[in-house]
């Protein structure tokens, strides 16, 4: 499949994935913006390619930005959801904007970068406990239980932030933006 087909059939997905984090069927999404349901199952599946106007309304529809609709989502994105449930919620939209916000500050703000340097990979317990000795130990932070975790975050080069999601399906999220993990620089 070439490259502009496969734009179209991501855009239909994002359609899809948008319409049932609503939903909304087919139907009800058809008459919001005033087409035939058969033209939105068309886009979903890719037989038919969506105008601005249209991907304005269906935006504006399913409470999505357009952006969102043509821009893949972030790969940063991880989230234990209770029970394996793999359906997206509305807290996935919230998480993904909150990485595309991030990824705008990173563009516009100077982060001071981490004197901390992890050179392991943490794969096990074993990993993130040395690691998290070692971060201890560069902070001097002592045996004593750590009070603040986001002012740790921001001495090791890191945003970090509490976002209430509200979301019962969610027991606990989080957002991993590659270049911030445990304080490496990638740049």
């Amino acid at each position: 499949m070439d490259s502009e087909n496969e734009e179209w059939r991501r855009i239909g997905q994002r359609v899809l994935a948008a319409r049932q984090a609503t939903r909304l069927s087919q139907a009800e999404l058809a008459a919001s913006i005033d087409v035939d349901r058969s033209v939105i199952s068309r886009i979903e599946t890719a037989e038919r390619r969506i105008s601005a106007v249209e991907l304005v309304r269906i935006a504006r529809a399913l409470k999505r930005t357009v952006d969102w609709f043509l821009s893949p989502p972030p790969r940063s994105i991880i989230a234990r959801r209770d029970g394996r449930d793999v359906e997206e919620s509305p807290s996935d939209y919230v998480l993904e904007t909150l990485v595309r916000d991030v990824e705008l500050i990173r563009g516009m703000v100077t982060v001071p970068p981490s004197t901390f340097r992890n050179k392991v990979t943490v794969e096990t317990v074993d990993d993130a406990e040395h690691m998290a000795l070692g971060v201890r130990q560069h902070l001097h932070l002592g045996d004593s239980p750590i009070v603040d975790l986001i002012d740790v975050s921001d001495k090791l080069g890191m945003f970090a932030f509490v976002l209430e999601l509200s979301d019962p399906k969610l027991d606990g999220s989080y957002v991993s933006y590659a270049r911030w993990r445990c304080g490496v620089d990638q740049r």
